[in-house]
């Protein structure tokens, strides 16, 4: 306080005449490096306060670099072309949006074939009676959250005293199984509108999430355990790849781009399409989704439990913070923020598949179509009859697909094609158009193959870290810059490398120049990049690849890699020495493929040895670093000041 009244008494006398402006400047730097000084001070206190706990370190290190978003309210909401900004007036305009926009889109839809015919009638099966132990097992799964619905009750109350609720809720969920009668005390759900993206005026951009009661929870996954077992042993389809165990994004895109790579090693003309579904969870229509249940086998009581799960369920909407008394009761759609919506939105699109004879890859409600033939004609014939018959299929199960928004790509160098979607085209992305590459749940898709785009993406992600990194350089000691490098940087970088790791040295330079740049704000100036490196535990790109490519084949020589991927890779069964793996010869040399089998038949042996992935990581990490050690025998280097 008295450096700065002293520093305004300074600039008064220089505004005055009374002293120089070299006076006012000198102290004026001076004060406000102390300011910076006693910033820096009080974050490293702060830090030090925080410990090993996790969450307290981030929250201190969000508020110190500044990266703490501001909850920002809805302030205005555009409804039929008024403007409101009351909060009674916006809450009853979200109201009035989630009540009717699934029901919008399905006016003047007839009702449409059973798909699900295409599907074995499974064996009758019924729910089993839940126990105390299950019960247990469950609420320990619940994450230490907070937040509650209508109960008041949140996840950290219930795991305090979990012994105590597996208990009371024993009977009260064995007797509603058996009786096949949810609750209706836990349908009713707080709904928040969250934002997604676009116009923050527009209603169409803003997701509706339940909060539910905690107890709704605990009672969802016991059904899920048992709905999820059933189904996975034949009902859904190895290239569904969204909600389930073992499966992720990665392998989905992994899969999808290998599939499209494998096609044009063949010389066969690829297309690849993107459809859109409009709402797709808030359009599932109950009575074709209880139909679909009754395919898997589920009695009569099942399903009038699951009719009754799904019938009459209260929202009340809050809208910044303040439950605002709009509540309405819907009957269309799966909830979105439960645990059973998931699962039944899986059952619901578990048939499209067999609707089609093109390669369908699905992640929830994702859909990606792959599609091959000879010639351009002929691909044109295939992927027009096709997308009529899966245009079909959506028409047949009430979901909406959106033209404008669906894409496509020409693989092949013939480019002149046209799809369509019902009566309208489909837009194509590609080199040279307004769109030129397709966003495939995060990874950027373009018509060669080059992830020329996609490391592009990368390299504006990373931006941020390495702004971090000198912006805050001097606050952080090196523990934490590698938080950052971590947090900001490395995470881009290993998203789908196995995918893009093979791009060419002329699109992955600019991003070994940003990467070594943010090398370099970790650590003292005066070193060698390798030391550097091996010093601070920092891996190159290349290295990287390598280590995610081991990881990948380790998953499928211990059979833990998701089912669609189990041919990624193919063994030779001959009787020469050593393993060997099976190489397309008309495989590119930078393809999945050929970089997987290259890998394997040189390291399969080491690989397999290992009995985590974890061991296998840290074991080639350490022989990575031996060979980082640099000499410098330069005089007077400009980079270590050898002398």
């Amino acid at each position: 306080m008295k450096s700065r009244d002293k520093k305004n008494d300074l600039l008064k006398k220089f505004k005055q005449g009374k002293i120089n402006k070299e006076v006012y400047t000198k102290y004026n730097k001076c004060y406000r490096q102390l300011i910076k000084l006693e910033h820096e001070n009080c974050f490293k206190k702060k830090l030090v306060e925080a410990g090993v706990n996790g969450k307290e370190k981030w929250k201190v290190i969000k508020e110190g670099l500044l990266l703490k978003q501001e909850f920002t309210n809805i302030k205005e909401i555009n409804a039929n072309g008024i403007n409101l900004t009351e909060e009674n007036d916006i809450s009853l305009a979200f109201k009035t949006h989630f009540e009717t926009c699934a029901t919008n889109l399905l006016v003047g839809t007839a009702i449409g074939q059973d798909t699900s015919t295409a599907l074995p009638q499974g064996d009758e099966w019924k729910f089993q009676p839940t126990n105390e132990s299950e019960l247990v097992k469950i609420i320990k799964t619940l994450k230490n959250k907070n937040s509650s619905g209508k109960d008041c009750l949140s996840n950290r109350m219930l795991k305090m005293e979990m012994y105590t609720f597996a208990k009371i809720l024993k009977p009260l969920i064995n007797e509603s199984i058996e009786t096949g009668i949810f609750p209706s005390t836990l349908k009713e759900a707080n709904v928040i509108p969250v934002f997604k993206k676009g116009d923050k005026s527009n209603m169409n951009n803003y997701r509706p999430i339940s909060l539910l009661p905690v107890l709704s929870k605990v009672y969802e996954k016991v059904l899920n355990i048992q709905i999820t077992k059933i189904i996975d042993e034949g009902y859904i389809d190895e290239n569904q790849y969204g909600f389930r165990k073992e499966h992720s994004t990665e392998d989905a895109v992994l899969k999808f781009v290998d599939k499209i790579e494998k096609d044009l090693a063949l010389g066969k003309n690829v297309a690849t399409v993107y459809v859109d579904v409009s709402k797709a969870f808030d359009s599932v229509d109950h009575k074709i989704l209880l139909t679909k249940l009754a395919r898997t086998g589920m009695d009569t009581n099942g399903i009038k439990l699951m009719e009754s799960y799904l019938k009459d369920r209260t929202q009340i909407i809050i809208v910044n913070n303040r439950e605002t008394g709009q509540f309405y009761v819907i009957n269309i759609g799966v909830p979105q923020g439960s645990i059973l919506g998931p699962t039944l939105f899986k059952i619901y699109i578990m048939d499209l598949h067999c609707h089609t004879n093109l390669f369908c890859m699905k992640f929830a409600d994702d859909t990606s179509l792959e599609g091959a033939s000879n010639t351009k004609d002929e691909l044109e014939m295939l992927m027009n009859n096709e997308m009529a018959k899966v245009n079909n299929w959506f028409t047949n199960n009430k979901l909406t697909l959106h033209p404008e928004k669906s894409k496509f790509i020409i693989h092949s160098k013939d480019k002149l094609v046209n799809i369509k979607l019902g009566d309208r085209n489909i837009t194509r992305c590609g080199y040279g158009l307004q769109e030129e590459s397709v966003c495939l749940l995060g990874l950027q898709i373009d018509e060669n193959l080059d992830w020329k785009i996609h490391l592009q993406k990368i390299e504006k992600k990373i931006a941020k870290g390495n702004y971090l990194l000198w912006r805050h350089g001097k606050k952080m000691n090196i523990k934490l810059k590698k938080v950052i490098y971590e947090s900001f940087i490395r995470c881009h970088l290993l998203y789908c490398i196995t995918i893009w790791g093979g791009a060419k040295q002329l699109f992955i330079k600019p991003l070994n120049k940003v990467l070594h740049k943010a090398w370099s704000k970790i650590g003292g100036k005066k070193i060698h990049t390798q030391n550097r490196l091996k010093k601070f535990s920092l891996l190159k790109l290349e290295d990287e690849l390598a280590i995610q490519e081991s990881k990948l084949i380790w998953k499928w020589e211990h059979k833990k890699i998701a089912p669609g991927l189990a041919n990624i890779i193919n063994e030779k069964h001959d009787r020469l020495r050593g393993r060997r793996f099976n190489l397309e010869r008309s495989s590119k040399l930078n393809s999945i493929h050929s970089r997987l089998v290259r890998r394997a038949n040189k390291n399969i042996k080491q690989i397999s040895e290992y009995t985590t992935k974890k061991n296998l990581a840290i074991n080639m990490k350490k022989l990575i670093y031996s060979k980082y050690t640099f000499v410098c025998n330069t005089r007077n280097c400009y980079t270590c000041g050898n002398t």
